[in-house]
């Protein structure tokens, strides 16, 4: 397991512990992959994600 998926698995069982209500989007491939690594500076072959939060 690498850094990120650690990482993921960390954030899941946080939530599962603290019984917070969220849910898990797979969106489709955009096939930008290479220009928006460029921006946020990281390798292509680590794709990252947004992580959006709400409070209620």
């Amino acid at each position: 397991m690498n850094g990120d998926d650690d990482a993921y698995r960390r954030l899941i069982d946080q939530l599962d512990a603290a019984a917070a209500r969220y849910r898990l989007i797979d969106p489709p491939p955009e096939g930008r992959t290479e220009l928006v690594s460029a921006m946020r500076g990281h390798d292509v072959a680590s794709p990252r994600l947004a992580l959006i939060t709400v409070a209620a």
